[in-house]
């Protein structure tokens, strides 16, 4: 039988499988579905939108501050234990590895600074002066902080952390409001012209492998606690 943790695995694989199908086999998709928010002489639609721009300084105005106080939780479970509830704790906690790991190793680290994908707003169809690179594809278009993955998405995404250590029912209502949130940021980001959808799906993705390795990990250490204490 398989367990659980190993269906989470294959239905992330088979996930990641589909969108890389997709995106490989009809790379055009990415550009129909920017070009759907651009108008010649006049830009994205989400440049000209008020929501849409305090939504694009929000996002990560709100995880910093999250963060911050993520930290200054912690420090006040280290030095009164008793005036900060485990949960609130254990659940900030989770977060901020999902955020270290995903966002900005995984995310910025490791994707948007190395895989030199130029943004829609960049290309010739959009009146910039990039071609289309398609995922998986190191481009020189881009030095640093490009398009592959997105990173307010997964700012979005990174939600989902929050019910990490909590049960089945709960952990997927979180997994559930990360991706509402990340693709909702996401949406935000294409008719910007900063992101193709490619890049926030696959954003999505790098989120949730880094939640399941931060769950994965929390899991190993337990038991190998455990067994110590024996």
């Amino acid at each position: 039988m398989i367990r659980a943790r190993q269906r989470a695995v294959l239905f992330w694989l088979a996930c990641w499988l589909l969108a890389s199908l997709v995106f490989l086999r009809w790379p055009g998709l990415d550009m129909a579905v920017a070009t759907a928010f651009y108008t010649p002489g006049q830009g994205f639609e989400g440049e000209h939108t008020a929501w849409m721009g305090w939504a694009y300084h929000a996002a990560p105005r709100l995880g910093q501050a999250l963060f911050v106080l993520g930290l200054l939780v912690g420090l006040l479970r280290w030095l009164w234990p008793a005036r900060v509830p485990r949960w609130c704790w254990r659940r900030l906690a989770a977060w901020m590895l999902v955020v270290v790991l995903g966002v900005g190793l995984f995310v910025h680290e490791g994707l948007k600074n190395r895989m030199g994908r130029p943004r829609p707003e960049q290309m010739v169809q959009m009146g910039g002066a990039a071609p289309y690179v398609p995922i998986y594809t190191v481009s020189p278009w881009c030095e640093r902080n490009c398009s592959f993955v997105s990173g307010h998405a997964a700012i979005g995404f990174s939600v989902m952390g929050l019910g990490l250590w909590a049960p089945v029912a709960r952990r997927r209502r979180w997994w559930l409001a990360g991706v509402g949130l990340g693709l909702g940021i996401g949406y935000v980001r294409i008719a910007q012209g900063g992101h193709f959808l490619s890049d926030i799906v696959f954003a999505g993705l790098v989120v949730w492998a880094s939640a399941w390795l931060v769950r994965w990990g929390w899991l190993r250490w337990r038991a190998a606690r455990c067994i110590r204490q024996r």
